[in-house]
């Protein structure tokens, strides 16, 4: 409190004098005597906080991924009418975002925000979202801000693999990019054997490894076999 000016609560009571910030406050002098320090606590509890601003994403915006950080910011901060917290939430069609259905209620956050916002409960669906927020005080609950927002399908992930031949393949390639396959410093770490292609008259060097299995180096470079 002692770093807001009365003239912050004169302003937000609209009145520019003592007597008629009492008025506001409920206060009838005199008697009995007016206290400013009881002026000021009466007229905390009576100032709301404003709409919440700067809400992400913002208003209109389209191609918003389906886990978007959430940011709204207090425009009353530094002030009497400072919000303590705010609540908030995520809707589609009027309908919570909520695919469990346990969700009892509103959604609540400290103020402020951290710089890289905050995330719903849940991956949005597709289409219009809208996050409703509205800042909360001592004094109670100040007016909504909202944001709506177009939120796009996101592709079905696909498992990064390849096929056990052709990983093995090119991890063997880079082991042995600089050496021939005969060189055992290119094989280290394996145990080596010779071996022949099936099928063919071609030699080669069977490496076996605890971790990774069997395979076949021939001097012709790298092949797999099963």
């Amino acid at each position: 409190m002692t770093d807001i000016s009365l003239l912050q609560y004169a302003r937000l009571l609209g009145s520019n004098t003592v007597i008629g910030m009492a008025e506001r406050v409920g206060l009838k002098p005199p008697p009995p005597p007016i206290s400013v320090r009881n002026l000021i606590d009466l007229a905390g509890r009576i100032i709301l906080p404003f709409a919440p601003v700067d809400l992400q994403p913002q208003n209109g915006a389209r191609g918003i991924r389906n886990d978007p950080s959430l940011f709204f910011r207090d425009s009353g901060a530094g002030t009497p009418a400072a919000a303590a917290q705010f609540e908030f939430s995520v809707t589609q069609n009027n309908v919570l975002v909520d695919p469990t259905k346990r969700l009892t209620d509103l959604a609540t956050t400290s103020n402020p925000l951290p710089p890289f916002g905050i995330k719903w409960f849940f991956p949005l669906p597709p289409g219009e979202v809208t996050l409703t927020v509205r800042a909360i005080n001592k004094a109670g609950k100040g007016p909504k801000s909202s944001s709506i927002f177009s939120v796009t399908s996101s592709p079905v992930p696909q498992p990064h693999h390849r096929p056990r031949r052709q990983a093995w393949s090119a991890y063997l390639s880079s082991l042995c990019s600089t050496a021939k396959v005969s060189d055992t410093r290119c094989l280290s770490g394996y145990v080596t054997q010779p071996a022949m292609v099936p099928g063919s008259r071609s030699k080669g060097f069977r490496l076996n490894s605890m971790k990774q299995g069997s395979v076949l180096l021939m001097t012709t470079g790298i092949r797999l076999i099963q």
